[in-house]
């Protein structure tokens, strides 16, 4: 009688799907010797990029800034990335205030004028239509820099551009910031019954353009009031009044 053989069959082993690292997007030459990539990267998100000198994969992590620069690790060529700020990732919703009506009172033209105006989602950005202020009584002027290199402009009566300093494409106001578009944003200031006013309106903008921490689109307008802050790429700017 033949002895019977057991065989264990073993089933066979099957790729497992191992994720798979996106490429964030191509790198330009923004200037000579300059690269980078306009793609925001979204923060604590892994990247695949390719290096424009050496031609090897770089993988690189979404930071919570404006701009930031990582560096090739076959060749060492910089390259600069963009993301997006905190503010803009995790926005700060205002809570709503109910009011009350007291009988006999008259609600003040000032609650009716905000009542009228429908409430939407801002999503980090500053809508134009619901910020109002008041005519200052006297001109403004933008300060920035550091203490030993503080440096101030008077806004003048109609339009001031502001931008990275371009001699080929000058503004009205020029700061040397590299991640600064050129005549990135423009002042319109107009004298009133009540005051002077200052509208601000993003012409164009490489890197976001921030009010007060919070992004504009390009196009978007806001009025400026003393104290605001505009950053352009790494620099801080503050609206202030002459006489400070």
């Amino acid at each position: 009688m033949e002895k019977s053989i057991k065989i264990n069959l073993v089933p066979k082993a099957t790729k497992t799907n191992t994720p798979v690292i996106p490429i964030l997007g191509k790198v330009q030459e923004l200037k000579p010797g300059v690269y980078g990539v306009l793609k925001k990267a979204q923060p604590n998100k892994s990247y695949v990029v390719i290096c424009p000198k050496c031609g090897k994969f770089m993988t690189v992590k979404g930071q919570q800034k404006n701009c930031w620069k990582e560096s090739c690790k076959a060749c060492h060529t910089s390259v600069f990335f963009v993301g997006y700020p905190a503010e803009t990732v995790n926005p700060v919703e205002k809570k709503e205030v109910k009011k009350i009506n007291v009988p006999g009172k008259e609600e003040s033209p000032k609650v009716k004028e905000e009542a009228a105006v429908p409430e939407k989602k801002s999503e980090g950005r500053v809508p134009t239509h619901k910020v109002k202020m008041k005519g200052q009584r006297s001109s403004g002027k933008l300060v920035w820099g550091g203490f030993f290199r503080k440096k101030n402009y008077v806004l003048k009566e109609g339009v001031n551009t502001i931008g990275r300093t371009d001699t080929s494409c000058p503004s009205d106001v020029m700061i040397d910031d590299e991640f600064a578009s050129r005549r990135s944003v423009k002042i319109e200031v107009e004298e009133g019954s009540k005051g002077y006013l200052f509208k601000l309106t993003v012409i164009s903008a490489t890197n976001p353009v921030l009010y007060n921490g919070k992004s504009l689109e390009p196009e978007h307008s806001i009025f400026l009031n003393y104290g605001d802050i505009i950053t352009l790429g790494n620099t801080k700017i503050t609206f202030k009044p002459v006489s400070s």
